[in-house]
C-alpha cells in the first residue's frame, strides 16, 4: 500500500514536470515562422524606400526639377499614401506573428 502511494506520488511528480516543461519547450519561435518575420521586416524596409523616393519625387515635381509634367505630384503623393499603408500592414503583420508565437 505504501509502495503504490510512492508510485502514484512519482507519476504525479513526473506530470507535472512534463506539464511544466512543455510550455517551457514552446516558448521558441519555429523557424518558419522567425523566416516570415524577418520577410515582414524586409518587406516592409524595402516598401519604405518606395515611399522615400515618391515623396523625394513629388518634391522635385513641385520646385520644377522634376520634369513638364505637373500631374505627376499627384501620382507621387498617390504612391507614397499607397505604400506608407503597405510598410503599416507589413509591420502589422510581422507584429501579430512576433505575439502569437509564445
Amino acid at each position: 500500500m505504501v509502495l503504490a502511494k510512492e508510485k502514484l506520488a512519482g507519476l504525479l511528480v513526473a506530470g507535472m514536470l512534463t506539464g511544466l516543461l512543455n510550455p517551457a519547450g514552446w516558448a521558441e519561435q519555429a523557424p518558419e515562422t522567425q523566416k516570415l518575420i524577418a520577410a515582414h521586416h524586409q518587406a516592409a524596409a524595402d516598401t519604405q524606400k518606395r515611399v522615400m523616393f515618391h515623396e523625394e519625387m513629388e518634391k522635385a515635381f513641385v520646385t520644377g526639377h522634376g520634369g513638364g509634367k505637373f500631374d505627376m505630384v499627384g501620382h507621387c503623393r498617390f504612391w507614397a499614401d499607397y505604400y506608407r499603408k503597405l510598410v503599416t500592414k507589413e509591420e502589422q503583420a510581422a507584429k501579430e506573428l512576433e505575439q502569437r508565437a509564445p
